[in-house]
């Protein structure tokens, strides 16, 4: 399943729903009171979404939900029983879980200075993670930083070579390989990294600046993967060879209709 960072005026609920055919089908498990965004699966049961600003989990495939924290910003699950959460916004929290989200720990912030917002994270491991800084954006132009720790937290080290300051950072994914990418919205273009952050690349071909946006990623192998891509109609793609060629799954619609 992938969900992304769409907004409209007229979107007041939402749903979550699952495929079983790589993402031609969809069947509803949930309807929502507010925009169901930021999915982190893990195997095939387990799954935490931001509904609004609470975040929901499900140990059953998306049977049952039940809330486990509010105020969240996004969120990544890292394991069954562990994860991470953005909580507030702007100047926001960053904390972690070892137990499914009945209690939270915070965790030191590495945005500050020049970049003092937390927009995104991404912990593909409990300890192994990125976390994505920016500044306030305007007139097409952003400055953003890409941070990464290899033990929950207590370090951090800038990895973002290679990243412009057009476009507006939007979101980040990585796995546990080092392998990530940086979504960016208004006048910008996805990059890539195969380093762990330490090198990034413009990846062309997907997106092109004020006409269509990649507003989520994600790989379940090194080859393929799947993004939301929106250019007047959200339409899901796929790629085969690790994100150098994309074709179309299917143009979204609604998956109650």
């Amino acid at each position: 399943m992938l969900v992304g960072k769409l907004s409209c005026d007229e979107c007041r609920n939402g749903v979550i729903a699952t495929t079983a055919d790589g993402g031609r089908s969809w069947r509803v498990v949930r309807e929502t009171a507010a925009p169901a965004t930021q999915l982190s699966v893990v195997g095939a049961q387990s799954a935490w979404v931001v509904v609004g600003d609470e975040l929901m989990a499900t140990a059953d495939a998306g049977v049952t939900w039940e809330p486990i924290a509010d105020n969240v910003v996004d969120a990544w699950m890292s394991s069954s029983t562990s994860g991470w959460a953005i909580l507030g916004s702007g100047n926001a929290g960053l904390v972690r879980s070892t137990d499914g989200g009945a209690s939270w720990v915070e965790v030191q912030n590495p945005c500050n200075g020049e970049t003092p917002d937390l927009q995104a994270i991404a912990f593909p491991e409990q300890e192994q993670g990125w976390v994505l800084c920016v500044a306030e954006a305007g007139a097409g132009q952003q400055r953003k930083h890409i941070y990464a720790t290899t033990d929950a937290g207590s370090q951090w080290s800038e990895t973002d070579e290679g990243i412009g300051s057009s476009g507006y950072a939007d979101d980040i994914w990585f796995n546990r390989f080092g392998e990530g990418w940086l979504l960016e919205s208004i006048r910008g273009t996805p990059y890539s990294t195969d380093d762990g952050g330490a090198s990034w690349t413009p990846v062309a071909g997907i997106a092109s600046p004020d006409i269509s946006v990649l507003y989520s990623v994600s790989f379940v192998d090194a080859t393929t993967g799947y993004g939301l891509l929106y250019s007047g109609q959200a339409t899901l793609i796929t790629t085969n060879d690790g994100g150098t060629t994309w074709s179309t799954v299917l143009k979204w619609v609604d998956p109650r209709a």
